[in-house]
């Protein structure tokens, strides 16, 4: 194509084996290096990702190029569907079209593909039920179908895909429960649901995936509570379960989940109290648990979470003073404790330290007094990193509080 960015030599005289982005089997009598020559011989990759291609597959980029082991063709402008004669490369072990704008439904002969470790086939249009003879492909290391159309259920029998390293089925129209067997694929490190219509509660069975760092499930329709057996996956730094329909409470157990960096149920019905065990998520840089129903005090153990950067528990029914130990979170820089109903007489002392701190936000709470000069200090360059702090101080001498230094009044 004259728009290719890569083109050498394609369509010219030469032989098919110095076209770029193709590579064969090495040169006959050269070194198994040498895969990259001016002959035809027998074509093992093609790779040409981001290339300004246009049209549709051809059937024989499949049956014809027997020994194919790799297609690379990700952001390119590939439309139609994918053909059925996919299921006749029989060797290839990479097959990598995300970004596309593929569509129509998967053929059910892609499950022909025994050797296949990579499929790639996110951000595309592709429509219908994801095939359950995916499930065959044994050998599949990462699976990725995200932001397309599919609809329907998730195959039970993905299960048998023992070899999985991430599974990336976000971004679709999925419904129905998860399988609980998705928690007998041991091997996986990332499992994506995300934003797809799934029902039901989560599966204690994922907590089986005692090697998984990455659980996104938000933005669905699941309910119920947050199984406290998840508290067995000490390898999980990303837990995303946010914008559900959860209730129930938060097991203490959950906070032993020494690894966790990222913590997201926002936006669910969760209520009961935080737990003093909070302390125990050693590696814990962001909570995001606002928009829920949790009440009672904020636990002092807070201020043991040295790497917190961002907390966030507004709009919930919490109660209590702000905590003192709060000051301890020397890293913090989003704070948003506003919508609840803290009470107490001006910020603690402790917080004139938090010299990271760039938001806060505490109004709509019962805390009276002033804010101090200390704390009012972080809002300039040389002393602190604050540029945002909300306050109940509108309405002159009758406020709540009085606050020289807020950004906004409420």
């Amino acid at each position: 194509g004259a728009m290719w960015t890569k083109r050498e030599n394609w369509m010219s005289r030469r032989g098919i084996c110095s076209w770029e982005g193709v590579e064969c089997h090495h040169r006959p009598g050269g070194h198994y290096s040498e895969t990259h020559y001016d002959e035809d011989n027998y074509v093992t990759i093609i790779d040409l990702a981001d290339n300004a291609i246009k049209g549709t597959l051809p059937q024989e980029l499949f049956a014809a190029l027997e020994d194919i082991k790799m297609i690379g063709l990700s952001s390119n402008e590939l439309s139609g569907s994918l053909p059925d004669a996919v299921g006749k490369a029989e060797k290839l072990m990479n097959l990598d079209l995300n970004s596309n704008s593929i569509e129509g439904t998967l053929p059910t002969s892609i499950g022909n593909l025994r050797a296949l470790k990579k499929l790639e086939l996110g951000d595309n249009a592709i429509t219908g039920q994801i095939p359950r003879e995916l499930g065959e492909l044994t050998e599949l290391e990462e699976f990725a179908l995200y932001q397309n159309n599919f609809v329907s259920t998730i195959p039970v029998n993905l299960a048998k895909l023992t070899q999985l390293r991430s599974l990336y089925l976000d971004g679709n129209a999925l419904t129905g429960s998860i399988p609980p067997s998705l928690g007998e694929i041991s091997s996986l490190l990332d499992l994506r649901l995300r934003d797809n219509e799934l029902t039901s509660t989560i599966p204690p069975g994922l907590s089986n995936l005692e090697n998984l760092e990455v659980l996104y499930l938000d933005t669905n329709l699941l309910t119920g509570s947050i199984p406290f057996q998840l508290s067995k996956l000490h390898k999980l730094e990303e837990l995303h379960v946010q914008r559900n329909e959860l209730d129930g409470t938060l097991s203490p157990s959950l906070f032993t989940l020494d690894s966790l960096v990222q913590f997201y149920a926002d936006h669910n019905f969760i209520g009961g109290t935080l737990p003093q065990e909070m302390s125990g998520l050693k590696s814990i840089q962001q909570i995001y648990l606002f928009e829920n129903a949790l009440s009672g005090e904020l636990p002092s153990t807070v201020g043991e979470l040295s790497g917190l950067e961002r907390f966030r528990v507004d709009s919930n029914m919490l109660t209590g003073a702000i905590p003192y130990e709060m000051g301890n979170c020397l890293r913090l820089k989003h704070l948003s404790l506003e919508k609840n109903n803290f009470r107490g007489t001006g910020l603690p002392e402790s917080f004139d330290k938090l010299i990271n701190l760039e938001k806060f936000y505490f109004h709509s709470n019962n805390i009276r007094g002033e804010v101090s000069e200390d704390i009012c200090k972080l809002l300039t360059e040389d002393l602190g990193s604050l540029s945002e702090l909300t306050a109940d101080c509108d309405g002159g001498e009758e406020a709540k509080m009085q606050c020289l230094c807020c950004t906004e009044c409420h």
